[in-house]
């Protein structure tokens, strides 16, 4: 993945195309329900996250320092949720290692463990 980045990188400045968006998806519960995460090379955020899609549209996330889930604006039902909690509750590592991939190892520092 690193070096696909770079080379992505590399063409878009030699050929002036913008890169608006890479993303790696974890994880898929259903034909709405997903997780992603981003690559936040050009948007650094202060704590590392996932993000919770629901029909392709951004409604929360899971900070992976406390594997706190936010729901933006309540739109998670609670059957989503027990979904998403289940589920890191054995995939951890597949969020973190995607976070590195795409994110060049950067260092996580983890405050709290939910489970």
């Amino acid at each position: 993945m690193h070096i696909l980045h770079q080379l992505l990188i590399r063409l878009s400045a030699l050929y002036k195309f913008p890169i608006v968006e890479q993303r790696g998806r974890i994880q898929r519960f259903n034909s709405v329900l997903s997780i992603y995460v981003y690559n936040e090379d050009n948007a650094k955020h202060n704590r590392p996250h996932a993000h919770i899609t629901l029909n392709n549209k951004k409604i929360g996330e899971i900070f992976i320092d406390t594997w706190e889930i936010c729901d933006r604006n309540n739109i998670l039902n609670h059957k989503y949720k027990e979904q998403i909690n289940e589920w890191l509750k054995q995939n951890k590592n597949k969020i973190i290692d995607e976070w590195n991939k795409c994110n060049h190892n950067f260092e996580i520092e983890f405050n709290s463990y939910y489970f």
